[in-house]
């Protein structure tokens, strides 16, 4: 089974509020898994909830903060939801404390091995990377992912406080970016969103994107498109007469 993409869509606003809804969406047929990677900025800024008009349970997946050395703060979090029937002009709201700007990634993907518990089991997982520097140039990345799944989705989240969005890494697709500026500056919310098919277990491996030099985050997790592999134990049986 292979895993593929229904729908994607970036969006998000720089006004400040403690709420962000969607736009209206709609799945291609059931069994979905929503995925909404969120970025939210302003001191002691996190989201407390993510809900949706149909009525899904949303569970969060993970999260990386930073403060960078600007004083700007920035939490980016993945929440997801199992659909299990069709869903048509639906949104999903982010709740949060107040926030200057929130860029959002939303994203539905079929052919996940079992959609109610979708993720790759990897102690790794999810994989963030944080570098809070606004002065000196670094490459976007995270370093040491692992994946127990041989057949899986990866997927790859960056956000920087830079001006231009992070560039995809080499070899995957693009799942879109939003950029959400303030009208004076200040806290930005630049992030990409970005997936690759594997077909072979995942070690020690780096995911990068390009150089930035403002602080940025990262976050690498993996949908796993095939069943979890069933440790057995051997034994030796000693017959004695």
């Amino acid at each position: 089974m292979t895993i593929t993409v229904d729908f994607t869509a970036e969006e998000g606003t720089n006004s400040a509020g403690t709420s962000y809804q969607t736009g209206f969406h709609s799945t291609s047929g059931a069994n979905r898994v929503l995925l909404f990677y969120v970025c939210v900025t302003g001191a002691g800024t996190t989201l407390s909830s993510v809900t949706d008009t149909s009525g899904l349970t949303w569970h969060k997946r993970g999260s990386v903060s930073n403060t960078d050395t600007g004083g700007g703060v920035q939490d980016c979090e993945l929440w997801w939801a199992y659909a299990p029937t069709q869903l048509t002009n639906f949104r999903v709201t982010a709740n949060y404390g107040a926030s200057t700007t929130v860029a959002t990634c939303l994203i539905a993907v079929a052919g996940v091995y079992d959609p109610t518990a979708p993720w790759d089991g990897n102690a790794s997982l999810p994989n963030t990377a944080v570098n809070s520097s606004n002065s000196s140039s670094a490459t976007v990345q995270a370093t040491g992912v692992y994946t127990d799944s041989t057949n899986h989705m990866q997927l790859a989240f960056f956000s920087t406080r830079s001006f231009t969005t992070p560039a995809a890494p080499a070899g995957w697709t693009d799942l879109g970016a939003d950029n959400q500026e303030p009208g004076a500056g200040g806290n930005r919310s630049y992030i990409r969103g970005n997936y690759l098919i594997e077909s072979a277990k995942q070690t020690n491996e780096t995911v990068a994107s390009a150089t930035s030099t403002t602080a940025w985050t990262v976050l690498v997790d993996a949908l796993a498109s095939d069943a979890p592999l069933v440790k057995s134990t051997s034994f030796t049986a000693t017959v004695i007469a």
